[in-house]
C-alpha cells in the first residue's frame, strides 16, 4: 500500500504542476524537469543502497556519497529548487539554494546513520543496528562516529552559509538545516 501511495502522490503532484494557472507553460516544464530528476534520483539512490550496483573503482566513502546524495538528497534538492523556480528566482537563488539543498540532504542521511548506531529504538521511533545487521555502506561504519559528527557539522555550516545569503528570508531555511543537523528522531 506504501508503494501505491508514493506513486498516487508522485502522479498527483504532475497533475497539480500541469493545473496551476499562475505558471508560465516554461516554469512547467522546469518544474516537471526538476522533478522527474528527483525522483529518479532517489529510486537510483535506494537501488544501490538495497541492490549495489556502485561503481567498485570508487573508495567506500564515494560510494556511500553517491547513495546518500541520490536518495534524501535528490528529493531534497528538487523540493528547494522547485521553490525557487515556482517563485520565478534567479539563476543565482537556484544556485544558492541548491548548494543549500545539496548540504542539507547528505547532512541529513548521516544523521539518520547515527541514529542507527546511537539511538534505542524506542527512542528513535523505529528500529535501530539494522544497518550494521544488514552490512550497509553508511558513514560511521565507513570514517567512524566522531568524523560524521564533523562532517555534519560541516555540512551544517555549509548549509548555513548558502542560506545566510538571503538574508532575513533564508532564516527558515537555516532553523530546518539547525534542526535536521541535531535531530535524534
Amino acid at each position: 500500500m506504501a508503494i501505491l501511495a508514493g506513486d498516487a502522490m508522485l502522479t498527483f503532484a504532475f497533475d497539480i504542476i500541469l493545473r496551476d494557472r499562475t505558471l508560465s507553460s516554461e516554469s512547467k516544464l522546469a518544474i516537471i524537469n526538476e522533478l522527474t530528476t528527483g525522483a529518479t534520483c532517489m529510486i537510483a539512490g535506494q537501488v544501490y543502497d538495497t541492490l549495489g550496483g556502485l561503481d567498485e573503482t570508487l573508495s567506500p566513502e564515494a560510494q556511500l556519497a553517491s547513495i546518500h546524495r541520490n536518495k534524501t538528497g535528490a528529493l531534497l534538492r528538487a523540493s528547494c529548487r522547485i521553490g525557487v523556480l515556482s517563485a520565478a528566482g534567479s539563476e543565482k537563488d537556484l544556485s544558492v539554494v541548491t548548494c543549500y539543498a545539496e548540504a542539507v540532504g547528505l547532512m541529513f542521511q548521516i544523521v539518520d546513520d547515527l541514529m542507527d548506531v546511537e539511538q534505542t529504538s524506542e527512542h528513535a521511533g523505529k528500529r535501530t543496528g539494522k544497518d550494521e545487521d544488514a552490512g550497509k555502506l553508511t558513514y560511521p561504519a565507513v570514517i567512524g562516529v566522531d568524523a560524521s559528527w564533523k562532517e555534519v557539522d560541516r555540512l551544517a555550516q555549509e548549509a548555513h552559509e548558502a542560506a545566510s545569503t538571503f538574508g532575513e528570508k533564508g532564516m527558515p531555511l537555516i532553523e530546518l538545516a539547525e534542526y535536521m543537523a541535531n535531530r535524534t528522531q
